[in-house]
C-alpha cells in the first residue's frame, strides 16, 4: 500500500468512527438518565390517567414507572391505591403489606390493610388491626371511628352465626 492509500483508510477509519451518527461511544449514566427521564414520563401519565379513574391504565404506567429508583416507592405506593380503587382488594393488599415489612411503623399503611381486610369481608381482622392503631394511637378519631363501625358488624355477624347455629 501507498502512503497516500494508508492515509485515506486510516482518514476513513476515524471519520466512520468519529461522526455523530455512531452509538459507539459510552457516555457514563447516559442509560440511566434515560430510564429516568422516561420513568418520570410514565409517572406522570399514571398520575393523569388517575385523575380520569382509569385505575387499568393507571396501573400500567405505574408499574413502568417502578423501573426508577427514585419513583419506585412512589409508584408502588400509588400502584396499590389504584388496585385499591379498582375493587382488586387481593393485590391492593399484597402491595400494601410489602410496604408494611419496610415500613413497620406506618400507621397509614395499616390503616388502609384494616379498611382491605374489612371491604374483603374479613371484619375480625379489620377490627384487630384497628385496636392495634388505637393502642398506638388513641387520639385518631378515624381509626375510632372505623373501629367502633367494625366492631358493630362482628358483634352482628357474630349474633347471626349463633342464631344459625342455634
Amino acid at each position: 500500500f501507498s502512503l497516500i492509500m494508508k492515509k485515506v483508510i486510516f482518514l476513513f477509519f476515524c471519520i466512520s468512527f468519529f461522526s455523530c451518527s455512531s452509538n459507539k461511544f459510552f457516555i457514563p449514566g447516559e442509560k440511566e438518565a434515560q430510564i429516568e427521564n422516561i420513568s418520570i414520563e410514565y409517572f406522570n401519565i399514571a398520575e393523569e390517567y388517575l385523575n380520569q379513574k382509569n385505575y387499568t391504565k393507571a396501573i400500567q404506567y405505574y408499574k413502568l414507572a417502578m423501573k426508577s429508583d427514585y419513583l419506585f416507592n412512589a409508584s408502588y405506593y400509588k400502584l396499590g391505591r389504584c388496585y385499591a380503587l379498582n375493587k382488586d382488594y387481593k393485590n391492593a393488599l399484597s402491595v400494601y403489606e410489602n410496604i408494611l415489612k419496610n415500613d413497620p411503623g406506618n400507621s397509614t399503611i395499616k390503616s388502609s390493610i384494616a379498611y382491605l381486610y374489612a371491604v374483603n369481608n374479613n371484619p375480625k381482622k379489620a377490627l384487630d388491626i384497628y385496636s392495634a392503631l388505637l393502642v398506638e394511637n388513641p387520639n385518631n378519631e378515624e381509626v375510632l371511628v372505623n373501629e367502633e363501625a367494625l366492631v358493630e358488624e362482628v358483634v352482628e355477624e357474630v349474633n347471626n352465626e349463633e342464631s344459625t347455629n342455634a
